[in-house]
């Protein structure tokens, strides 16, 4: 089972995934980040993979499309409660993109 909560603190939307994120939940994930970004031009967010499984590459391949899109409209995208290694494969980029240990350190690097 997959699940996505969203919440809003100061102007920046913060997403928890729960569960197992795999190739058939992965859509849930798009859609959320598809409303979000361009129904409602959200343009900061915080992703908690915490409480999350990924099931394999093919799925963090996926989830790193969904930042490049949000990073071509400006966005800036906050990861937390990733694994040393899946950060290394989503990789770094340039700007818009901070990889950190929990929801309170988004702070540091989002502002609206």
């Amino acid at each position: 089972m997959f699940q996505i909560t969203i919440k809003v603190n100061q102007g920046i939307i913060f997403l928890r995934l729960y569960g197992f994120l795999n190739q058939k939940t992965i859509e849930q994930f798009s859609e959320e980040i598809n409303y979000l970004l361009y129904e409602q031009g959200t343009m900061n967010f915080v992703i908690n993979f915490l409480d999350v499984q990924i099931a394999n590459n093919d799925v963090l391949v996926q989830i790193s499309n969904k930042l490049t899109e949000i990073f071509l409209k400006c966005g800036e995208v906050v990861l937390c409660g990733l694994e040393k290694e899946k950060e290394k494969f989503i990789g770094k980029r340039k700007r818009g993109l901070f990889f950190v240990e929990n929801e309170f350190d988004a702070f540091q690097y989002l502002t609206v």
